[in-house]
């Protein structure tokens, strides 16, 4: 049941040195605060079985279908409802390709990147 919303966002920049500025270009609208998603921990069997074995923390991101994801999931950034940030792991599992659910492999990070401003989708997610 999806009953967290994470915030999925891939990084531009503009600009040229020493003046290049970062941006967040948001995959869904900011009405919308986020996707709706099931966030867990992998179990220790899935820990090995995937060879998660370091020390990085690794969840699973269950979230509907969505095009963007699949698009920019090398690039994209999620953050979760306590500001913890993930990055995925490996391209999105589409299930049984029916534009259903897509799972997510992602891992834990540290983005110390400064953001000059955000960008949101037009429409809504």
């Amino acid at each position: 049941m999806k009953t967290h919303k994470v915030k999925a966002f891939f990084a531009i920049s503009s600009g040229d040195k020493p003046n290049r500025v970062l941006k967040r270009q948001f995959i869904h609208s900011e009405k919308s605060k986020g996707l709706w998603a099931e966030i867990r921990d992998l179990s220790q069997k899935e820990l090995l079985s995937n060879a998660s074995t370091e020390k990085q923390e690794v969840i699973y991101i269950t979230i509907g279908y969505n095009p963007a994801v699949l698009e920019h999931w090398q690039d994209l950034i999620f953050i979760d409802e306590h500001g913890k940030y993930y990055r995925a792991k490996t391209k999105p599992d589409e299930f049984n390709y029916s534009k259903g659910d897509m799972r997510i492999t992602a891992y834990a990070f540290e983005d110390n990147a400064s953001y000059a401003e955000d960008i949101y989708a037009d429409k809504s997610s």
